[in-house]
């Protein structure tokens, strides 16, 4: 083998899962035999090894190199063969490091009890030592002497250690099949404040349950698994993982491992919904009520019959107790299971618990559940259940709907979309963001007909969550599209404070009375223009002085505008600072703290955003007119925003003023090119809904204009969106060669070239802000329309498509990575067929864009 692990018992690694997740290698698990050890290593036919127990320490006589994190824990776990020469390192304390960072617990000035006197207690008791705990004492059945250079002491004179502040477990007490022990109770440390356990089989160990139930700080092993061979891989390859794809791969893997467990009511659909979803995601289907038949040998009607309810649950608790040792696997639990803590406690060791919430009224009579077979029965359990229902469900799954749909909300929220073998076009989240060569085929000609709904406007949606977090307490904003660009703008909003929960599509945001920002504060706006331009005035003015805020995002992203804030920063004393990184760039703004040298006092004065007048060029994006106008209402006195030369985006600023509105904040048109912007005024908390979207519907409502028949629903004929305009533009190109100015509605270039393309051609003008967003869009579409057949000119601020003879591109179309590109040349994909790269651009704004597209008749396959 090249890469792998070896052990002496390998049957419950997860190691081979891990680094299939980390990169394209083949990552074998081989178990070797004690006497075939040395034969192993003198061979040395391996690229790069892990070593699991009980030979970290036996492979270290055949070792050239042995770094210093390996040599004072006295073990090694990663071997690496460099032309022959092996060098070995203990990737297992950046792993534990990572996991006390993961639940933020502070080592440092702490006392520390390390539980077991083993190999990991070694890697625990040299980190805890580096991160300068106050004291550290190890903990093991035989008592006394030193440990790694600490004192050994007994469980019961541990007990006495009131003062301690972490626990960390390195024995197997815990680790399955013996799950329902514990090496110690925390109930005597009165001055603990986090519990970190390396075992990972169960997720949550006894003693990480009872942390959590007391309220602390508290993680298992899964977290040190993943971090530990993410930092093996970068040895075996010296190359650094990306932070957040190593998260993404923890997540991955707890998905994996964890159970889906099914809770509700007698007839909410529980075993319904859960067969679908073992369906779909290929996993086992466990019934409880099932199981505990089997066992019996006689229905549930019949025990309760002959031996009572107390006989059952006792029953139903055996048998919980049981299935909840199992990992990845969908359970549907009896009605009355959470009755008992023991049962959620069992549960919740391997899983995660969704409440299937069905309405009273649609909940049936079931003749073989002796406590539900009447209305009356149903009516009296659901009042005494559906609070235990709610407090024990990690997620409440609203269940008025489809038992297809509510299986699918659940495969969402538990992460498994990528994992779904039969929902081949199910797009949420980061799915679409995952592979990067992703291509769109589309066989031939379609017959486009059908009737669709748009989808949600991501302009409003951007707006009114950015003021329900400036409000204080809890908004709900519905009809919401989980694209990237949201997802990104829904990250940031995190970082002002406010708490975020997500539904299916909606929303709830609880704002917070003082948002205070400081150098921890980190706003990651991924490839959302929008979300940086929104958020960094926020920035400005939030911030401590003194304090550096980040910002973050993609290459592409840090490299577009900001010269306007970069000026306003300048003026109101705040630096500003852009840097380019390996992974994309970032900003650093902070407010400065000085003295006024004029007065000669020394008296401290803080710099930062302040009411007052503020010119902007009107040609500019409104982005940075909106991030302003979200902070100005909030600042002790009254401010103007004049808007210089002619305002482009009107309408976009517009849709900010509506928003605020809905918010009760008030920001007024003085005249044709001055905002009026009143201080001291609050943002109140809200339940709102996000209108359809003009600008993504253009690309559906396009295909009645190149040989298709569809009817888009959901859109407001009130609506201020200035997108809307894209109707009328659409019936001058058909109908003629029209000259089209676009500069008040850029992202509609794209799809305006495509129906001039299959028309009469048209001169397109106000073009040159096409070239700064997330490609230079009028460039592109004139060099990808050229491989349909279709002649244009472009220049900086005019673009002219040519009636032209389109016909199939005998070359594969390029995306560039932008939303707005692949769309567009996606209809024409439609009348043509072809193939066209970077389809995952399509949810950094519409994420159903291929799913709805197919659903109208589109052939097309993602690949």
């Amino acid at each position: 083998m090249e890469y792998g692990l070896i052990g002496e018992k390998l049957g419950h690694s997860f190691s081979k899962d891990i680094h299939n997740l980390i990169g394209d290698y083949d990552y074998q698990l081989k178990e070797i035999p004690r006497d075939s050890l040395n034969q192993f290593m003198e061979k040395k036919d391996f690229k790069a090894i892990n070593v699991t127990i009980p030979y970290k320490q036996d492979v270290i006589p055949y070792l050239d190199f042995i770094d210093d994190a390996a040599k004072a824990i006295g073990a090694v776990n990663t071997i690496v063969n460099k032309d022959g020469k092996l060098f070995g390192y203990n990737t297992d304390y950046y792993g534990m490091k990572s996991l006390f960072e993961k639940i933020n617990l502070d080592i440092c000035g702490k006392n520390v009890l390390i539980l077991g006197t083993g190999g990991t207690c070694k890697t625990a008791s040299a980190l805890v030592k580096d991160l300068s705990a106050k004291s550290i004492c190890i903990v093991s059945r035989h008592a006394g002497g030193l440990e790694n250079g600490f004192p050994v002491i007994s469980y019961d004179e541990a007990l006495t250690k009131t003062e301690t502040n972490v626990i960390v477990n390195t024995t197997p007490c815990g680790m399955f099949p013996k799950g329902d022990e514990k090496p110690i109770s925390l109930e005597k440390f009165s001055n603990l404040e986090g519990v970190v356990d390396a075992i990972y089989n169960p997720n949550c160990t006894e003693l990480i349950l009872e942390a959590k139930n007391r309220g602390l700080k508290a993680e298992g092993g899964l977290f040190m698994l993943v971090m530990q061979a993410v930092k093996a891989a970068e040895f075996f390859f010296g190359k650094t993982v990306d932070n957040q794809k190593a998260l993404e791969i923890f997540s991955t893997i707890l998905g994996r491992k964890e159970n889906i467990v099914l809770v509700g009511m007698p007839s909410c659909g529980k075993t319904t919904v859960g067969k679908l979803i073992a369906k779909m995601t290929q996993r086992e289907f466990i019934d409880c009520d099932l199981e505990l038949v089997k066992k019996e040998n006689r229905q549930i009607s019949e025990i309760f019959a002959h031996d009572g309810e107390e006989y059952f649950r006792n029953l139903e608790t055996q048998v919980i107790k049981e299935v909840s040792q199992k990992t990845g696997c969908v359970i549907s639990t009896g009605g009355g299971a959470v009755l008992r803590e023991e049962n959620i406690h069992s549960l919740k060791k391997n899983g995660r618990i969704y409440f299937i919430n069905r309405p009273l009224q649609k909940l049936l009579p079931t003749r073989d559940r002796p406590t539900a077979n009447s209305a009356d029965k149903i009516k009296k359990l659901f009042e005494v259940r559906y609070p235990i229902y709610k407090a024990c469900a990690d997620e409440i799954i609203d269940a008025n709907d489809y038992p297809d749909n509510v299986a699918k909300k659940i495969i969402k929220k538990a992460g498994l979309e990528n994992d779904c073998k039969k929902l081949k076009n199910l797009q949420i989240s980061e799915k679409n963001n995952q592979k990067k060569q992703d291509i769109a085929v589309f066989e031939g000609k379609s017959v486009v007909k059908g009737t669709i709904k748009a989808p949600p406007s991501k302009s409003l949606a951007h707006r009114m969550l950015i003021c329900a977090a400036l409000a204080e307490g809890g908004s709900h904003v519905t009809n919401v599209d989980f694209s990237q660009d949201i997802l990104a703008t829904l990250d940031c909003i995190k970082q002002l404070g406010a708490k975020v929960q997500i539904f299916d599509d909606s929303v709830k945001i609880s704002g917070t009375k003082k948002i205070v920002l400081d150098s921890k504060t980190c706003f990651d706006c991924r490839e959302s223009g929008s979300t940086l331009r929104f958020f960094i005035p926020m920035g400005m003015n939030f911030s401590k002085p003194g304090e550096k805020i980040t910002f973050t995002g993609s290459k592409v992203l840090m490299t577009r505008p900001l010269s306007i804030y970069e000026n306003l920063c300048e003026k109101s004393g705040i630096l500003f600072e852009k840097k380019q990184t390996e992974n994309g760039g970032k900003l650093e703004i902070s407010r400065k703290n000085g003295e006024n040298s004029a007065e000669n006092d020394k008296k401290s004065c803080e710099f930062g955003l302040k009411p007052g007048i503020f010119e902007i060029p009107g040609d500019i994006s409104s982005q940075f007119i909106t991030g302003l106008l979200f902070v100005l209402p909030l600042l002790e006195g009254d401010s103007e925003i004049k808007l210089t030369g002619y305002v482009e985006s009107r309408s976009y600023i517009n849709l900010t003023i509506q928003a605020m509105r809905d918010f009760e904040v008030k920001v007024e048109w003085k005249d044709e090119t001055t905002l009026f912007v009143k201080g001291n005024q609050k943002y109140i908390a809200k339940n709102v809904a996000v209108e359809g979207d003009y600008s993504n519907a253009a690309f559906l409502d396009v295909f009645n204009f190149i040989g298709g028949n569809v009817q888009v629903l959901g859109l407001n004929e009130n609506s201020l969106q200035g997108d809307k305009v894209y109707k009328t533009m659409f019936e001058s190109l058909k109908n003629g060669c029209p000259v089209l100015n676009i500069c008040d509605c850029p992202d509609l270039g794209p799809i305006l070239f495509v129906v001039a393309a299959f028309h009469n051609g048209a001169t397109f003008t106000g073009t040159k802000r096409l070239a700064i967003k997330e490609s230079n869009r009028g460039k592109i579409m004139c060099q990808e329309l050229a491989k349909f057949g279709v002649k244009s000119e472009y220049s900086e601020n005019q673009i002219v498509i040519k009636k032209s003879k389109i016909c199939e591109p005998k070359e594969m179309l390029l995306g560039y990575n932008d939303h707005r590109i692949v769309m567009a040349l996606s209809t024409l994909l439609c009348v043509t067929g072809g193939k066209i790269n970077d389809a995952h651009a399509v949810s950094k704004s519409y994420p159903g864009y291929f799913d709805d597209i197919s659903s109208l008749g589109v052939k097309v396959e993602l690949l």
